[in-house]
Order: C-alpha cells, then structure tokens, then sequence
C-alpha cells in the first residue's frame, strides 16, 4: 500500500466523480504531511513517488492528489486534523461526520487513507 506499485495499482479504482482509490492516496498523501508536522520526518520522497504513480487521466483527482500532496486541504479537514490534537471530543466526531458527507465514498475513502498512514508512522 505505501508503494508506488501499490498507488499504481489502486489509482483510478472505484466509481464517482474522483474514485474511491484516488481519494484513499489522497489521504495518504495528507497523512503524511501531518507526520512530517508531528515527528519532524520527511516522507517528501515516498510522497512523490506516490503522487506519480497515481496521476491518471482524471483530471480533477489529479488535481486533489496534487494539492493533497503540497498539503493544501479542505477546510473541514483541516479542522479534523486541528480536532485530532486536542482531546476527543463532541468537536472530532461532528469533524469526522463533515467529511464522510463528502461525496459517494470519497469522505470515508480519505479518512481511511489517512488514518492508516499516520498509524503506520
């Protein structure tokens, strides 16, 4: 999953206007720019490597997948990300309910790529 190969293989994945796999590299991509905030590490290489291989022929994803990775956010994830430094709280689950609204899956699809990234760093 933190490979190339593996975004390569996840990129495009999925129905809706950005699919299901590109939303999960984007929070991948987002989850790593939060680690690099928090441990002062860089993943900068891995994150490029993952943002090549996802780039398709979508358009918009490419877009997100390119903002994700210069860690520019939506508004209501940067205020899950603010939410998840404090202690959780009524505050975190209405921040975590904003972005599952968002889109078919493409809420859920993010979160989940991004959760599993920070986990594993």
């Amino acid at each position: 999953m933190f490979t190339a190969s593996g975004a390569r293989k996840l990129a495009g994945c999925g129905l809706g206007l950005t699919p299901s796999g590109d939303d999960f590299i984007a929070g991948m991509l987002i989850g790593l720019n939060v680690v690099r905030l928090l441990t002062g590490q860089s993943r900068r290489t891995l994150a490029k490597r993952l943002l090549a291989a996802a780039e398709g022929d979508n358009l918009l994803s490419n877009s997100f997948l390119e903002l994700a990775h210069d860690g520019r956010v939506t508004e209501h994830m940067q205020a899950f990300v603010s939410a998840l430094s404090r202690s959780p709280s009524a505050e975190l689950a209405l921040k975590t309910r904003r972005i599952m609204a968002a889109g078919e899956t493409s809420g859920a699809d993010l979160l989940t790529g991004f959760v599993m990234t920070v986990k594993r760093y």
